[in-house]
């Protein structure tokens, strides 16, 4: 039989690093709601479009746990965008992964017939479009293609450890610096 496992790694402390969802709360996957998660976004590979992969999740909060302002919630004060959420497929004990993103939307329905909880998760290719990665044209240096996606993924804050990429293929070319705008 399938089932999922969803997990969300409340102590994160850096959304760019290692994520250990093993915390005594991390898997809620009790309180999914039937029909979710819903994940969107597969590639259209005849259109050459990749759109951001995006989670869906309805969670049933009748005990208060998800609201963050819930002073008994074991939550309280965990709850926030940009935390890891995974979800996982298991079948026959086998896990399989379907999605790897990013608390982007919280939303709350506290009316009692409904106690709901909705958060929306986004993976990395909309961290991407949402980070300023600058290059210096003035400052380039001399990498592989690979190198340079790795740099590129780097400064948008993609973690290493996510990402799988062949540095030392493709041709040796002078590429520009990259890094990550920011206010100074």
């Amino acid at each position: 039989m399938l089932t999922y496992e969803v997990c969300i790694d409340w102590n994160c402390a850096d959304w760019a690093g290692v994520h250990d969802f093993t915390g005594e709360y991390d898997n809620i996957s009790a309180y999914v709601k039937p029909g979710f998660p819903k994940i969107t976004g597969n590639a259209k590979r005849d259109d050459f479009v990749y759109p951001a992969r995006s989670c869906e999740l309805q969670l049933e909060n009748s005990s208060g746990i998800f609201f963050n302002n819930n002073e008994g919630s074991p939550l309280h004060n965990l709850i926030r965008p940009w935390l890891p959420v995974r979800v996982r497929a298991i079948l026959n004990d086998t896990p399989y992964p379907r999605f790897y993103g990013y608390i982007n939307r919280l939303r709350y329905y506290p009316i009692k017939d409904k106690q709901t909880a909705y958060l929306y998760a986004t993976d990395g290719s909309d961290l991407l479009a949402k980070t300023i990665v600058v290059q210096d044209l003035d400052d380039k240096i001399i990498k592989t293609d690979g190198e340079a996606v790795d740099d590129i993924l780097t400064a948008g804050g993609w973690a290493a450890t996510r990402r799988v990429i062949d540095l030392d293929g493709g041709d040796i070319v002078n590429f520009p610096d990259t890094f990550a705008y920011t206010k100074s």
